[in-house]
């Protein structure tokens, strides 16, 4: 039995030394946990800043949608500085997980109002933006 699954363990082993040629699902995990923490205690601050003072609605949808942005670049440096290598394919897939989660929370009616295609368009082009040059950044 030892000789039927020895060649297969060989060529992982094999291809973990070689640094691997897809994408670190771990690392992702770590990214996407950050994003997640920094999106929540950035909405919290932006809710407080929003009923404690005269924030208007417009400049409070713009800086949320900073703090989705700066969310994703921590998210995708985090990702692919653990992974160290395939920065901006780790960036961009950690920016289409953000993107499904916000997804799957506006239909599953966690936030408030309805699914709008120019809203999810304009998020996703700033979480890949955002997410692809922090992993960029955080390879180099």
């Amino acid at each position: 039995m030892k000789n039927l699954f020895g060649g297969h363990n060989d060529a992982l082993a094999a291809a973990g030394a070689a640094g691997g040629e897809g994408l670190s699902m771990v690392q992702l995990g770590r990214g996407l946990a950050l994003a997640c923490v920094l999106l929540a205690v950035g909405s919290l601050i932006l809710a407080a800043a929003y009923c404690y003072t005269s924030l208007a609605g417009s400049t409070a949808h713009l800086l949320q949608l900073l703090i989705l942005a700066a969310a994703a670049f921590a998210g995708g440096f985090s990702a692919a500085r653990g992974a160290g290598r395939k920065g901006l394919w780790h960036g961009l897939a950690l920016a289409a997980l953000l993107l499904a989660l916000l997804l799957a929370a506006n239909l599953a009616g966690l936030t408030a109002g309805e699914v709008a295609l120019p809203a999810m368009l304009v998020k996703g082009l700033a979480l890949g933006l955002a997410g692809g040059l922090g992993g960029i950044v955080g390879v180099n």
